[in-house]
Parts: C-alpha cells; sequence; structure tokens
C-alpha cells in the first residue's frame, strides 16, 4: 500500500513519516511546483469544491454528503464506485434498511470472508485492466553528470533572473532528476541543460600558445607576438601553455636585447 501525496507540510512531516512507518505504508512524495503530476487528485478536488458550493450549505454540514455522493459514483471506464472497489460490495445508504440476520455462525462469517476477498480481488483486476501501463522511456535527454539550471519559483524582486545554478545532475528518472546540493528531485521540465562551467571557464582563460619573435629592419628585436596581437616591448605578457600554466617568466617585462634584461 501506498500513499501519494505532494511535498505540502501537512503530508510530509514527522507525525506522517512515523504513521506509516507502522502502518507499513509507502509515501510517495512528488515533485514541487508540478500539480500536473497529481492530476487525478487536482481533479476530485475540484469537483469536490464543486458539489459543496452548489449545496449551499455550510462546508462542515455539506462535506460529509458530497463525499458520500462521491464515493457511491460508478467509474465511467470501471463501472466501479470507489466504496465497491474498496470495501467489495455496493454502499449501505441510510435510505435501505439492512437485512437482519439472527443467528450468525462461524461458517457463513468464513464464507462470507472468502467470497469478500474473491470479489475485492476481481475489482482490482478489473481497475488495472483500465489503468495505462507506465512511461519507461524518459522525457527529457539528461543524464547522469550534465549540468542544468533550475527555475526560480519563486522571486522577491520581479527582475530578478528566473533560473538559479547551475547544478550538477547524478540522478535521472523518467520524469525527474537528482541534483547535487538539492534534497529534493526535480521535475525535468523545470530544469535547463547548460554547458559544464569548468571547460566554460578554462575557455575563457585560455589564450594563444604560438609565440614568435617579431624583428624589426635591421634584424632589432621589437617584442613578441602571440597569436596574431603584437605585444609591445616592456609589457608583461602572462603566456600560458597547453596544460594552463603559466611559461618560465611570467610576470616579467619582455627583453629588448637579447642576453640584457629591461629595466
Amino acid at each position: 500500500m501506498s500513499l501519494e501525496s505532494d511535498r505540502g507540510s501537512h503530508f510530509n512531516n514527522e507525525v506522517i513519516k512515523l504513521l506509516c512507518a507502522a502502518l507499513n505504508i509507502e509515501q510517495k512524495l512528488y515533485c514541487s511546483y508540478h500539480p500536473k503530476a497529481l492530476g487525478p487528485v487536482e481533479q476530485m478536488n475540484g469537483t469536490l469544491k464543486s458539489r459543496v458550493a452548489k449545496t449551499n450549505l455550510k462546508w462542515p454540514d455539506a462535506l460529509p454528503l458530497v463525499l458520500m455522493s462521491m464515493r457511491n459514483t460508478p467509474d465511467r471506464k470501471t463501472g466501479l464506485s470507489p466504496h465497491e472497489i474498496l470495501m467489495g460490495r455496493e454502499m449501505r445508504l441510510p435510505a435501505v434498511p439492512a437485512n437482519a440476520l439472527v443467528n450468525i455462525t462461524d461458517d457463513m462469517v468464513l464464507d462470507y470472508s472468502k467470497g469478500l476477498a474473491d470479489v475485492v480481488r476481481s475489482f482490482s483486476q478489473q481497475v488495472e485492466a483500465t489503468t495505462l501501463p507506465p512511461i519507461h522511456d524518459p522525457g527529457h535527454n539528461l543524464r547522469a553528470g550534465d549540468w542544468v539550471v533550475i527555475q526560480k519559483h519563486v522571486r522577491i524582486m520581479c527582475l530578478e533572473p528566473c533560473w538559479k545554478g547551475s547544478y550538477q545532475v547524478v540522478l535521472t528518472d523518467t520524469t525527474a532528476v537528482k541534483c547535487a546540493g538539492i534534497p529534493n528531485w526535480i521535475h525535468a521540465s523545470h530544469t535547463k541543460k547548460v554547458a559544464c562551467p569548468l571547460d566554460h571557464e578554462e575557455a575563457l582563460l585560455r589564450v594563444p600558445t604560438t609565440v614568435k619573435q617579431v624583428s624589426g629592419p635591421e634584424g632589432e628585436q621589437r617584442g613578441t607576438e602571440t597569436g596574431s596581437e603584437l605585444v609591445e616591448d616592456g609589457s608583461v605578457t602572462p603566456v600560458r601553455d597547453e596544460g594552463g600554466d603559466l611559461q618560465e617568466g611570467d610576470g616579467e617585462p619582455i627583453s629588448t636585447e637579447a642576453g640584457e634584461p629591461s629595466q
């Protein structure tokens, strides 16, 4: 048995966790800010509010009546009401008198229990036949190791950026991803794939590595050329090698004459 809900404080708290552990109930929490994951629940809540409003009664008085009506209404796909699926029999309404059994024996109780279990099992198979199969193909192209930015749903200022991050993806599911540094799963529709920030920083720090001497008319050395830019005499030239480390002599002025350091 499982309990599926959103991450509201009325569901995601220590009391509910202890209750689920005591009753051996698996608690499943959906992604935040994604009501589509709880589509049937949201639809049922809308029906409940609409029917309560139509009664023109105070909601404490109207709620039990509306709940009884909804639990006794057959579903169009299965042809069964929620009460029938759970209890294995039709709801006993107040206007229908109960069958009075004077002498109830143990054999009657045993036969009734076996028949009720068979009916519940048959109803469960009937419901499963109309349920859509689970989706196994992921609806996104994110993989573990990718970098993403996450949509900000609560912003203090209207001009505040809509995205925060970047974060690295550590786990993926068919509809959600788990990012490093964030305890909850994030729905894939709330993320956007970006380039690795480490690669971006290295690209910004990378400079041309081709270095050649530039001579004057009579062979006088005028400076060094890195890539396509000429570095004038006396300037500081931090040239990097392929590994990204500064070469020998980094930060020193370029010599104007061979063997003579510049002043």
